[in-house]
């Protein structure tokens, strides 16, 4: 995950959830986490001129360390199902296709009987859209237990892969949660103890964590967001005598004025392309 990690930068306090109160720091770094079609994790940091720096990563590949009885019977249900002998990622859990893993495991190994009206929903065909097969679990959680049960495996996990993320990157600046995860089930994470109480389940370095702070964004403009920043900051690097760049200010309104610079030029390009292929 890369550009959505410039769109925290963007964010008033209004657009966030505060999931653990504490005081950033400013300077320090910054730690975004995004579930949806996979899970995505970047971290920001500053340089001299106190810009920040977006940093992928591939975080969400790491390991999925089981934490109870179940989640180690989960985790043998999913190297059976995708033929691993040793690993699992984590982003087979956090993930829209980790909540149909979750579902599915509790239907077909823990033996876990979901209402028909969401069995037939979520359905059983491997090429059923994902996105939609999600949707069908996420929809039903205050009906359906095994739905309510699967959704809470996964929320658990996001909170342990959180608190991971915490202790590697240190993020005093802000740990961010974003993504279609938190967008359709925000009260997962503000209503319930559940994400939080496996992010701070990290032992003897749990103070550690405690001054952290972590907020939910359920924006779902976060892509587009991201993208102004990174054009606007790139075109500030090349713009060097700063007669262009110095008109724009990176916050959501500049974003806006930037984004109707650029369509207004992609619209005058098209025109100039238009006509000045029929006269040749």
């Amino acid at each position: 995950m890369y550009v959505p990690g410039y769109s925290v930068l963007t964010l008033a306090a209004s657009e966030c959830t505060t999931i653990q109160d504490a005081k950033p720091i400013a300077g320090a770094p910054i730690c975004v986490l995004g579930a949806g079609t996979g899970l995505g994790q970047c971290y920001l940091t500053t340089s001299d001129n106190e810009e920040y720096t977006v940093w992928p990563s591939e975080g969400g590949h790491c390991e999925f360390a089981p934490r109870t009885e179940q989640e180690v019977e989960l985790l043998q249900f999913l190297k059976s199902k995708y033929n691993e002998d040793f690993r699992v990622s984590v982003e087979r859990i956090v993930s829209l296709k980790g909540l149909v893993n979750v579902y599915e495991f509790l239907t077909r190994h823990a033996k876990r009987h979901a209402t028909p009206e969401v069995r037939k929903l979520v359905g059983r065909d491997q090429h059923v859209n994902i996105a939609k097969r999600s949707e069908s679990i996420m929809s039903q959680v205050d009906t359906d237990s095994v739905s309510n049960t699967a959704l809470d495996i996964l929320v658990s996990t996001y909170g342990a892969e959180a608190g991971c993320a915490a202790l590697k990157w240190l993020p005093y600046g802000g740990l961010y949660v974003i993504g279609k995860i938190v967008q359709r089930c925000p009260g997962r994470f503000t209503n319930s103890d559940i994400f939080m109480d496996a992010f701070k389940d990290k032992g003897r370095v749990s103070p550690t964590i405690a001054a952290i702070p972590v907020k939910m964004v359920v924006a779902d403009d976060l892509i587009m967001r991201g993208c102004y920043y990174l054009a606007i900051k790139t075109l500030r690097q090349l713009d060097t005598d700063r007669t262009i760049a110095r008109s724009f200010v990176i916050t959501k309104d500049g974003l806006l004025r930037f984004a109707t610079f650029c369509f207004a030029n992609l619209a005058l390009g098209g025109l100039f392309w238009k006509f000045g292929t029929k006269r040749t």
